[in-house]
Parts: structure tokens; C-alpha cells; sequence
């Protein structure tokens, strides 16, 4: 696949995706608080629910940016192009795979860096 068709396809799932998750969270939001009976610890199950389905639409409004800007695919780290299968499978990646080693080692150990 050419790259500039698989950055396509990407921009399409996320697209879909970021339309999913945009619902699910809105869902959530409006379902926070409706029901006066519900416990507490279901006001704090769907507030976490919430809280992760933002944290993955802005991370999908981050990769849709890239796109627009001409930079998606490019390593943030070391300007690499960043392996199509490694897309294939995670388009939110902005990555190598290296350079997210070294990301993680250096997260378990900061006196690696």
C-alpha cells in the first residue's frame, strides 16, 4: 500500500472512530447525574468513563492535525517516517518504535536518560 493511500485510510478510521467515541462520551456526559437513585460509585465509573473516552478523542483531534499539517507518519522524536505495518496497527502512534522504547525505559528509570 502507498503511503499516501494508507495515511488516507488512517484519516478515515480515525474519522469514524473519533465520531463513535465522540457519541459514547456525549452519552456518558448526559447520563452523569439523570438518575438520583444511582450510587455514587456509578457517578464515578461513568466520570472515569468519561475522563478516558476524552483523553482518546484529543489524542484522534492530535493525529487528525498531523494529518492536515503534512507531518502525520513522522516520528515526534526523530522526524523518522514511522513504519507503515506500525500505522497499520496503531494510527494514533506518534512514535517509532525505537524511540517509543526508549520513551518507556526511560518512564521506568529516569536516571536512563
Amino acid at each position: 500500500m502507498e503511503r499516501l493511500d494508507l495515511i488516507a485510510k488512517n484519516r478515515r478510521r480515525l474519522l469514524r472512530l473519533r465520531e463513535q467515541l465522540h457519541r459514547a462520551y456525549s452519552n456518558e456526559i448526559s447520563n452523569l447525574g439523570l438518575d438520583e437513585d444511582m450510587e455514587s460509585l456509578d457517578d464515578e465509573q461513568y466520570f472515569q468513563t468519561a475522563a478516558s473516552e476524552s483523553k482518546e478523542l484529543r489524542a484522534i483531534d492530535e493525529a487528525l492535525y498531523r494529518v492536515r499539517e503534512g507531518i502525520y507518519g513522522e516520528c515526534e522524536d526523530c522526524g523518522e517516517p514511522i513504519p507503515e505495518p506500525r500505522l497499520k496497527a496503531l494510527p494514533l502512534a506518534k512514535l517509532c518504535i525505537s524511540c517509543k522504547q526508549v520513551n518507556e525505559v526511560a518512564a521506568r528509570n529516569p536516571l536512563f536518560v
